[in-house]
């Protein structure tokens, strides 16, 4: 598959309604999150860059949510084709396990690494709400919105995958996850509360 990102939008949102699944749920909360870090971007802009105090951080991690994107289009791949592999002998049903649970490891990480740049996202934001333009300040609450919307549905796709683990390591991801979608939270409703 092309890269998601060189899509133009109308085909694009084709691509997300066909059975391919692919992009599926984690692509699209990495297209949320890279619309809300542009978002941010823009309130600094019409606040005569002086809300940002670093607008190439925003850009960075506005890169990397495409990145994620593109990344989360692929992460789910690996699994799908460990259960393709053969388990007749026992070295072939240990290859097989190896393979899937190195498959749901990346099907874990890259959504959490969404959450984790989208948390990110949210921090640089929180600092913009007393310096923003009072007309951009509805944008930026949009942009909260998007950034924790994008962060609670990738936090969906870690927990679809997660079976996919041990027990321990499957409370380790939860327990990092909690944190990031609490925090989340806290900010974007900081964020959004008019004072």
């Amino acid at each position: 598959m092309s890269e998601l990102s060189k899509y133009k939008l109308d085909d694009f949102i084709i691509k997300t309604q066909d059975k391919t699944s692919n992009p599926g749920g984690g692509a699209i909360c990495g297209l949320v999150g890279a619309l809300a870090a542009s978002l941010t971007l823009m309130v600094d802009n019409l606040s005569k860059q002086e809300a940002l105090e670093d607008p190439g951080r925003v850009q960075d991690l506005c890169q990397r949510l495409q990145d994620l994107m593109q990344k989360d289009a692929q992460a789910f791949g690996r699994v799908l084709r460990a259960y393709k592999l053969p388990r007749e002998s026992q070295e072939e049903k240990a290859h097989y396990q190896e393979e899937l649970e190195k498959g749901y490891q990346e099907a874990i990480e890259v959504p959490l690494d969404i959450c984790r740049t989208l948390l990110d996202l949210l921090r640089i934001g929180k600092t913009m709400k007393d310096k923003a333009h009072k007309y951009a300040l509805s944008d930026l609450k949009v942009a909260a919105s998007l950034a924790y919307g994008a962060m609670e549905g990738a936090g969906f796709m870690v927990e679809t995958n997660l079976p996919g683990l041990g027990q321990e390591a499957q409370e380790a991801y939860r327990k990092t996850l909690e944190a990031i979608l609490k925090e989340g939270l806290e900010i974007k409703e900081e964020v959004n509360h008019d004072a």
